[in-house]
């Protein structure tokens, strides 16, 4: 979820000269490499100049930030293109599971000021999945194209021994902290923490293909 708000600071005017000479550089190359291109469209060569300089600082973004940057630099980034695996294939068995990740899961809070991070979300990866019935309690249900309904139960532990109750907040069973305040704002963002320890109760076994911590999205509009 890299925040609007850093493409936002690229039309700083300090940037003006920076993309002025990009767009120079950019001229320049076509003018020596293809410069029959350039006598027959002087103007749309120009044309095709501008709209190379976005492409070409995106591009330098995501290669020299996003990808050779360590993760603690960009961590939301680093958590979309790469979620972290918690489990590999398991079956639930009725009642508790304890589930525990191979390394602490990053949580940056809600609307961080300092991280472009917010939103993770403990996703369930399961074969034949169906659709719940609008009438049944969809935070703690998950149907199975075969018919059967399992109900789960969900809570997640921080390395401080909090627990939280996380609930399913989509189809895809994503689970997140969830409130029963009222159904418009029963999805939460995880607190700001790391969380260690995983519990699971379903009333029926439940076979899951992989476990993984991932980002909401990677786009964050503020």
């Amino acid at each position: 979820m890299l925040r609007v708000s850093f493409f936002l600071e690229l039309l700083n005017p300090f940037c003006i000269p920076f993309y002025v000479s990009l767009g120079a550089i950019i001229f320049t190359t076509i003018y020596w490499f293809f410069p029959n291109f350039y006598r027959k469209s002087p103007y749309l060569t120009v044309f095709v100049s501008i709209l190379l300089i976005p492409v070409f600082i995106a591009t330098a973004f995501f290669v020299f930030v996003i990808i050779q940057t360590p993760p603690q630099a960009y961590p939301n980034a680093w958590l979309c293109l790469n979620p972290i695996k918690v489990s590999d294939y398991v079956t639930l068995q009725a009642g508790r599971n304890e589930i525990i990740p191979p390394r602490p899961l990053p949580a940056y809070g809600i609307n961080p000021k300092t991280s472009p991070i917010s939103g993770e979300r403990l996703v369930l990866y399961v074969r034949n999945l169906g659709v719940c019935p609008s009438e049944s309690d969809l935070r703690h249900t998950i149907c199975l194209k075969n018919g059967n309904m399992i109900r789960l139960e969900g809570f997640i532990y921080d390395d401080k021994g909090q627990k939280y109750e996380i609930c399913i907040t989509s189809s895809s069973i994503e689970l997140s902290p969830c409130s029963t305040e009222s159904l418009k704002t029963y999805f939460l963002d995880f607190p700001k923490g790391e969380y260690t320890k995983i519990e699971l109760m379903v009333d029926k076994p439940l076979e899951i293909d992989s476990i993984y911590w991932e980002g909401e999205s990677c786009i964050e509009i503020m």
